[in-house]
């Protein structure tokens, strides 16, 4: 997979943008899963105080939606504010857009994604 992450820093907060490039479309889908796209709009509509705060507003069990969120975490989209011995996920973005080009290859004429 890509791991080339790079963000445009802002000394007033966050990073306002994140680039996060994937060598196949199916690693963005195994990232992007429903589940975790859920996890996602969840915390960006209200900040939970806590992973175990989020699990219960999603009626899921604490380990799946802490998993979910560390990979989330992994691939710089959740952050944490650390609160006691509560870690409060945030993601620092307005929104988060997935961009997929289809291109066509100069060799073979074939249509691929890049």
């Amino acid at each position: 997979m890509g791991d080339s992450v790079v963000q445009i820093d802002d000394d007033d907060g966050p990073a306002e943008e994140a680039v996060r490039a994937f060598d196949s479309v199916g690693e963005v889908w195994q990232l992007l899963t429903d589940r975790r796209l859920e996890v996602m709009r969840s915390i960006m509509t209200a900040p939970p105080d806590s992973i175990s705060d989020l699990a219960e507003r999603l009626d899921r069990n604490y380990s799946e939606i802490h998993g979910d969120v560390e990979v989330l975490a992994d691939h710089d989209i959740v952050y944490f504010d650390t609160d006691g011995r509560a870690k409060k996920p945030v993601i620092p973005y307005e929104r988060v857009r997935v961009d997929i080009e289809v291109v066509a290859d100069a060799d073979t004429g074939h249509a691929s994604v890049s």
